[in-house]
């Protein structure tokens, strides 16, 4: 009890004997499971995310609300990860999460809110279809990569392999999403330069941004 508010103090040693942590991995676990029934199967997720057709392979979600357990499994993760990128000291709190996530999901949105606009200005219907599904397909295997990533480092306290990690994955999506936009819009030399421009203003500064400031809490 600290200035008469409850802020306990975790070692990160101990990370995964955190009770909130703990839960919170065995609740990402369950929102797997049960899409993997539902609409986000692994296979298809990957299948989606290396072909090198125009043709998507989307992941149809079953319903609305089986859409709406992919987006909290997908934030979730990110944004656990962020924030134990952002770890200072020995010191986690709930409270600091909730605040990551928080900025995490309303990044996302923007990020969403901005292709919707961008993209029925100047794609077609389909294409604009099209578009969002093999985003949304390269962008769920983010957090499927990171989840078994979450459980090592719990385990293991490693956050400077966990950091590399977590680069390789970052660096993989970037990879991945430059080569489909190139794949789906490339006309002349200056597609490049313009897709370029979207993933460090719309993907690299966001995330940048959002671990900046997780140090600071």
């Amino acid at each position: 009890m600290m200035n008469g508010k409850l802020n306990v103090i975790y070692h990160i040693s101990s990370l995964y004997s955190t009770t909130w942590v703990a839960w919170l991995l065995f609740a990402f676990l369950l929102l797997l499971v049960l899409n993997q029934s539902k609409s986000m199967n692994v296979a298809m997720v990957l299948r989606n995310a290396f072909s090198r057709s125009e043709r998507s392979y989307a992941i149809r979600t079953g319903s609305w609300f089986s859409g709406i357990i992919s987006k909290v499994y997908g934030l979730g993760v990110v944004g656990l990860t962020m924030y134990i990128w952002g770890l200072q000291g020995d010191s986690i709190s709930f409270i600091g999460y909730m605040q990551v996530l928080g900025i995490t999901t309303l990044v996302y949105f923007l990020q969403l809110l901005v292709m919707y606009g961008v993209g029925y200005v100047f794609l077609s219907p389909k294409k604009m279809t099209n578009t969002l599904e093999q985003y949304n397909g390269i962008r769920t295997l983010v957090p499927l990569l990171l989840h078994p990533l979450l459980l090592i480092v719990v385990n293991c306290h490693n956050t400077l392999l966990f950091k590399v990690m977590c680069c390789a994955i970052w660096m993989l999506f970037v990879g991945l999403l430059f080569s489909k936009s190139v794949l789906l819009f490339y006309k002349n030399v200056y597609t490049i330069l313009y897709i370029f421009l979207y993933i460090v203003f719309l993907e690299f500064m966001p995330i940048a941004i959002i671990m900046l400031w997780a140090h600071k809490l």
